[in-house]
């Protein structure tokens, strides 16, 4: 389980399909375009569930690894999107 970020996209290079908590509309945004691409599953709202309940419910739904794997280039996306915004 992780929040979304560089590391998302480098641990999806390895093959390991996390749990994605997002912190911003940007992550969540991102983490959604690796859920489709099957590389992670992506809690629909940004910041963490409201209950434990819900927290349990959706850390234990199966994070499939289904995509082709990623090229291990996060750190370069992460810096052409901050060039950009500068």
């Amino acid at each position: 389980v992780v929040h979304m970020g560089m590391i998302c996209w480098e641990i999806c290079h390895f093959g390991i399909a996390p749990h994605i908590f997002s912190y911003s509309i940007e992550h969540l945004e991102s983490a959604k375009r690796l859920e489709e691409a099957e590389y992670a599953l992506a809690y629909d709202f940004v910041g963490l569930p409201e209950s434990d309940a819900d927290f349990n419910e959706f850390v234990r739904r199966p994070a499939l690894y289904w995509g082709k794997p990623i090229d291990g280039r996060g750190a370069e996306r992460v810096v052409k999107l901050m060039e950009r915004r500068l």
